[in-house]
């Protein structure tokens, strides 16, 4: 009898509260995962140096090497306060090899625009999704969706870090143009969220995620 009642249980709990597991990517870095409403999100962004089948990516280790390396898919890691970041251009998620965890994917627009939705809308998204610790425009009791957003910049396209401490980008798996691809961005001292045109030689952040419902 006690058996019975307890799976019903735990399915309520499931769907109320969400879950959190961990995932390893092939360089062995572990990801706590987040359930917001019918997605899974990495809580932190990708840092990954090889593709999902063990080939390494391209290492820019520096901003000549960036520019010299031009449209071949590539990364570049930088040391932040407490931690590293890795910057990816928009050609890595475009290699047929991929970069997220087998049964994970970089978010295409739709996916971006449903976590938006969930979270209030673009004019109220951006403010959810930040670490509270960290952003200077974020307040005591807000109600967060533990994303866990950290501002840390961007490459741009002669290989220069920036905006670090001030926004936060990420690319979507869509290209707008052969030139250009749509990101998602929050910027401090603001809550919402917009969708960016991005040169695809440029670096940005990776967030890797999943859908819990069959499109």
């Amino acid at each position: 009898m006690n058996k019975i009642l307890l799976l019903p249980l735990c399915i309520m709990i499931f769907n109320t509260l969400g879950f959190s597991q961990q995932v390893k990517d092939v360089d062995g870095n572990t990801y706590t995962t987040i359930k917001i409403k019918d997605q899974l999100w990495f809580e932190s962004n990708l840092k990954t140096t090889r593709y999902t089948n063990g080939d390494k990516i391209l290492n820019a280790k520096n901003a000549s090497k960036w520019l010299q390396y031009d449209s071949l898919p590539r990364y570049m890691q930088q040391k932040l306060k407490n931690d590293k970041a890795i910057y990816y251009n928009w050609y890595v998620i475009n290699d047929k090899r991929g970069v997220c965890p087998s049964g994970w994917k970089v978010p295409s627009q739709k996916d971006f625009n449903e976590l938006i939705l969930t979270l209030g809308g673009a004019e109220r998204a951006g403010l959810a999704m930040k670490n509270q610790s960290i952003w200077k425009d974020t307040t005591k009791n807000v109600q967060t969706s533990e994303f866990n957003a950290i501002p840390t910049g961007f490459i741009d396209i002669s290989g220069q870090l920036v905006q670090n401490n001030i926004r936060a980008c990420w690319w979507s798996s869509d290209a707008q143009y052969q030139e250009t691809a749509y990101s998602y961005s929050i910027g401090n001292m603001g809550t919402h969220i917009i969708r960016d045109k991005f040169y695809k030689k440029q670096g940005n952040s990776i967030r890797c995620m999943k859908s819990l419902r069959e499109d």
